[in-house]
């Protein structure tokens, strides 16, 4: 039995693009022919979202591969469990923000990496929410 993480890969949304279809200044349709809107379909039409590339594999099993590319909404309020994009003392990650004994940490997928506790000291600026994730493959 494979380990499944709690309320990973349920959360985030996948777009695979194998399942559309170029259809040149028509845009992108679906195999059975509909248009696709993909700003829609990814930011569910907010206009606070921007796009993030995914330098690492930290966070894959949630769907965030890397060289992929993170949906992050900026105007989403953040909770526990939420995957988030965050300058963390100067440098830009994304990782899961977690609640434990009323100290709030950035936590990782990949069990290799330290968890990061959020002390007084520390610069920690909300770049976003993730909400989606595109990954891409090779026919």
């Amino acid at each position: 039995m494979r380990y499944k993480p709690q309320g990973h890969l349920s959360e985030i949304r996948r777009v695979d693009p194998r399942k559309l279809v170029d259809a040149g200044d028509s845009g992108l349709i679906r195999q059975n022919g509909d248009h696709v809107d993909l700003h829609a379909l990814l930011t569910e039409n907010s206009v606070s979202v921007r796009l993030v590339r995914v330098c690492t594999n930290s966070m894959r099993p949630s769907g965030l591969h890397q060289g992929g590319i993170a949906i992050v909404d900026r105007g989403k309020p953040t909770k526990d469990g939420q995957i988030v994009h965050v300058r963390y003392n100067g440098d830009e990650i994304i990782r899961r923000l977690r609640k434990r004994a009323g100290q709030w940490f950035l936590v990782a997928d990949d069990p290799r990496i330290d968890d990061l506790f959020i002390s007084d000291e520390d610069f920690v600026e909300k770049l976003g929410v993730v909400t989606a994730g595109i990954i891409f493959t090779t026919s």
